[in-house]
């Protein structure tokens, strides 16, 4: 099974280096410009640097590094690490645009539900709670 993630920058390598450091220290040459389609149909052009590389407790993946600009600095790098097989850094980029949009709509969900105040919203947070264990609202 496939995986596609934004990955921390403390996360090491299996020869104890940082990931931190790769996007420290790449210099801007080694990256190049790819066009990838948004989730809406929308054109966008992203600078990317891939390698593969094997990651502690992972195993070997692709790290892409994608930045928006060409002249942007390495804390607006994004680290996208994926195990799929032949697939393109525009592919995994768009892979991970769309989960994004399924991630924003969790947090916003559970942010909304956790906000009640009023008894009455309780049974709501109840459902969303734990491992989604259903429950019924009291009428």
């Amino acid at each position: 099974m496939g995986m596609c993630f934004a990955a921390a920058r403390t996360r090491k390598f299996t020869d104890g280096k940082h990931l931190r450091d790769l996007v420290q220290h790449l210099p801007r040459t080694k990256y190049h410009r790819i066009k990838t389609s948004k989730p809406d149909g929308r054109r966008r052009d992203y600078w990317v640097y891939e390698c593969r590389r094997s990651l502690k407790d992972i195993g070997d993946v692709t790290i892409i590094l994608s930045k928006q600009r060409r002249n942007t600095g390495p804390k607006k790098t994004k680290i996208i690490v994926t195990n799929l097989e032949g697939a393109s850094a525009g592919q995994v980029l768009s892979y991970y645009a769309r989960r994004w949009g399924i991630e924003v709509t969790i947090k916003e969900t559970q942010e909304w539900l956790a906000s009640g105040t009023d008894a009455g919203d309780e049974g709501v947070r109840r459902v969303f709670r734990g491992r989604w264990r259903c429950r019924c609202w009291r009428t």
